[in-house]
């Protein structure tokens, strides 16, 4: 009995030191580096700490690097990010980058409500509570912060007696002159600056650091996310523009013209200001003057690249070719013939709009009967334009080295002809409260900007970085070509029926064609032969040959069959037996 009550006695305190081991907690971290110099010598050192002074507690980590996971860095945000929705209990603590802050805010605790608030103090200054806070809630707290730092090559910078940049104007005028120097004694593989983007997440934090860099003193605060700061944010992004690496991504206009569609997109963003503060004429007048001009310099350039890279080379597309740098000013002067008229009209005023029993308010009203003709005439302009752009993208929609830019270009007009009809009902309606109708016109000018910015530039740059970009090109080129009648049976009706006139052939040929500029030596495409392939539905494949080594369409002599049809040019007239 004695010996029982013993072995009852040990089995006791076996359970005991058991039930009341050392809790054992998991982390998970990631690390660029296969040695990993932070994580595992801190989790090392807590461990360390907590059995010198009787912690209870002990910590293992799950550390992810490229060394022994699959994980790409933001591969790993989504990976964690996949594990807290699905409100997994694996990690009890996560190591994550300040970027997640705001996508991972709402799956952790408040520490607010576990720290001691002397605790939560020694991090409420500086830089701690503006990346660990998201919506007045303590997310996180710092483990380290990086430091970054511009390596200067002081054998080039002895070599030519120059020092150390501190400012941005000193570094490209110091690389600048380096470059040359050296290109001189054949050194072509030096590179001046290197703004390190690599091909994942990570590259955003370069991109900060430089919008970062224009603060006034390294203590100032960072900027907010609002319309000021998105109109930074689109012209830090032309900084794409000019990385090697990268420029076949946007090969569809030259530096110049990037540069001056992204004038446009910001001058267009300029109007909203024009909205704020008390309502004057002058401010009704400029919101105008910001949309003509703005809207100008973004299409111009697009419809002459439409013009230049169209298949026909006749004598006006060698014309607009040769006067390009004539073009966008013809334009900015047909809007300045329109601004100027509208200015002299005094076609707007200001109407107070009278709310019963809410705040009265003042819109812009146009006055007079020149300013109406004037300002109708000016839209049926844009109108036009948008139109011919329309035409120009039908003809070269299959020309496979602009075929993705085609169809984001169509979109971005899509829209822009939809806000043009919404913001003409907006401008139409009686409000009742003027702050909805100030949010609903802002939005709607917002939106212009950025659809027109996402799907003419924006939606590049999300690619470059995308794993399923090819997926997307894929999803693209699966669109649809064209929106008209079933080519085949265009062409079946035509050819049963009696004859297809020249400009017919001429426009569908073009439509259809994938290569190079041919010559427009006569009324059809110049002395070669073009086939043009089109997949159709129900497998069936339409191939049409044009043998334009005559001028003549003789119908007895055609030759078809289910897949082929073939028309012999022969003379300028076309019989049809």
């Amino acid at each position: 009995m004695k010996l029982i009550s013993i072995l009852l006695f040990i089995i006791c305190q076996f359970g005991i030191i058991y039930l009341t081991k050392a809790i054992k907690l998991l982390s998970s971290a990631w690390s660029y580096s296969n040695y990993d110099f932070l994580f595992s010598p801190l989790i090392k050192k807590f461990n360390e700490y907590a059995k010198e002074n009787s912690i209870d507690t002990e910590i293992d980590i799950e550390l992810h690097s490229p060394s022994n996971s699959s994980l790409y860095v933001d591969d790993y945000g989504s990976f964690i990010e996949h594990l807290l929705k699905k409100k997994s209990t694996k990690y009890d603590i996560i190591f994550y980058d300040v970027i997640y802050t705001p996508r991972y805010s709402s799956y952790f605790i408040d520490l607010k409500d576990y720290l001691p608030k002397e605790h939560i103090d020694n991090y409420a200054s500086g830089i701690a509570y503006d990346t660990c806070v998201h919506n007045g809630k303590w997310v996180g707290l710092h483990v380290s912060i990086d430091h970054t730092f511009l390596y200067s090559n002081k054998y080039y910078l002895n070599k030519y007696n120059r020092t150390v940049p501190k400012t941005w104007d000193e570094l490209l005028d110091t690389g600048k002159y380096i470059l040359e120097k050296e290109r001189e004694e054949g050194n072509t593989d030096l590179i001046g600056y290197n703004g390190q983007f690599p091909n994942y997440e990570t590259a955003i934090s370069s991109a900060q650091e430089v919008i970062y860099s224009f603060r006034k003193t390294v203590n100032s605060s960072y900027p907010d996310y609002d319309t000021l700061f998105l109109f930074t944010i689109m012209l830090i992004s032309s900084l794409f523009l000019f990385i090697n690496c990268y420029k076949k991504w946007f090969y569809f206009f030259s530096k110049k013209y990037w540069l001056i569609i992204f004038l446009g997109f910001n001058i267009n963003l300029g109007s909203i200001f024009t909205k704020y503060g008390e309502l004057t004429n002058l401010k009704c007048y400029l919101g105008n003057v910001f949309y003509i001009i703005g809207f100008t310099l973004i299409y111009i350039p697009i419809l002459y690249k439409l013009i230049v890279n169209f298949q026909l080379k006749n004598k006006f597309v060698t014309i607009i070719e040769n006067s390009q740098k004539l073009f966008i000013p013809f334009f900015l002067i047909i809007d300045v013939i329109f601004i100027m008229g509208l200015y002299f009209s005094s076609y707007s005023q200001i109407e107070t709009i009278f709310i019963d029993q809410g705040k009265n308010y003042k819109a812009c009203r146009i006055s007079n009967v020149i300013g109406i003709i004037t300002f109708f005439t000016m839209i049926s302009e844009k109108l036009f334009i948008l139109l011919f752009i329309f035409i120009l993208i039908f003809l070269e929609w299959n020309i496979k080295k602009t075929f993705i830019d085609m169809k984001l270009i169509t979109s971005a007009i899509y829209i822009d002809i939809l806000l043009i009809i919404v913001a003409s009902i907006v401008y139409y309606m009686k409000f009742t409260n003027y702050i909805v109708k100030f949010t609903l016109s802002a939005s709607l000018n917002l939106f212009y900007v950025f659809s027109n910015f996402f799907f003419i530039y924006g939606f590049r740059i999300p690619l470059i970085y995308s794993k399923k970009r090819e997926d997307i090109l894929k999803l693209l080129n699966d669109i649809p070509p064209s929106s008209t009648t079933d080519s085949k049976s265009i062409y079946s009706s035509t050819t049963n029926k009696s004859r297809m006139s020249t400009f017919t052939l001429k426009i569908l040929n073009c439509h259809y064609y994938q290569g190079d500029v041919y010559d427009d030596n006569d009324d059809i495409p110049g002395p070669l032969n073009i086939s043009a392939q089109k997949e159709m539905s129900n497998n069936n494949a339409l191939s049409i040959q044009i043998d334009t080594s005559n001028q003549k369409i003789d119908a007895s002599n055609q030759k078809i069959d289910s897949s082929i049809q073939k028309f012999d040019v022969s003379s300028n007239r076309l019989s049809n037996k």
